[in-house]
């Protein structure tokens, strides 16, 4: 009984973490929305990252270097837009002694940046990005360290924080898509290179 209700807790802790995550997102968008009122664009693309890593009990995992991306413009003036962007970053799994022992991390950003266009009326257009970036990660460990003589069995959300800063173009490919091309480095404790490209519908 008590194992029941132990593991019922975990799976309700694990329910509340995505709970949060989700009405912060909502709570984010729906901000700007009031503030700025006006969504330009929205899309996305694919994501290549140089990959992070998070040290968890003495062990390292690092999440993959593909992910998939998501954003929504919204406009502040010619030269001025707010950018929230989303990274669902495919997991990472390990094969470690045996087909029973792994590891899988996974990982989500979540970045609220500010992009300025110095000349918003050129055909290429070049951009500057800034914000600040949210990273939630998913541990899963099972495994046994001959080493160090020890069982592992992780099963964890962790949360860290960060800025990033980058540099981007853009161009329409049409009168209704653009393309972007973007990359921007993430200051944090868990430091990586992103670069993003993909298609975004101008509404």
């Amino acid at each position: 009984m008590f194992k029941c209700l132990k593991l019922l807790n975990k799976f309700t802790n694990k329910k509340n973490i995505m709970r949060k995550i989700f009405s912060i997102l909502l709570i984010i968008i729906g901000i700007n929305t009031v503030v700025y009122s006006q969504i330009t664009s929205f899309g996305g693309g694919i994501t290549f990252a140089t990959g992070a890593k998070y040290e968890l009990e003495g062990l390292k995992y690092y999440n993959n270097t593909k992910a998939l991306d998501l954003q929504i413009n919204y406009c502040i003036n010619k030269h001025s837009s707010i950018v929230n962007k989303l990274n669902l970053f495919y997991p990472k799994k390990e094969t470690l002694a045996g087909d029973d022992e792994f590891s899988k991390t996974s990982l989500f950003i979540l970045c609220t940046d500010y992009h300025y266009t110095p000349n918003p009326k050129n055909f290429l257009r070049l951009y500057y990005i800034g914000g600040p970036t949210f990273m939630l990660w998913k541990i899963k460990d099972q495994h046994y360290s001959s080493a160090l003589n020890s069982d592992y069995n992780i099963d964890e959300y962790k949360f860290s924080a960060g800025i990033d800063l980058g540099i981007g173009i853009n161009f329409d490919i049409s009168n209704s898509y653009k393309l972007f091309i973007e990359t921007k480095y993430i200051i944090s404790k868990n430091n990586q290179l992103l670069f993003t490209s993909g298609v975004s519908y101008i509404l």
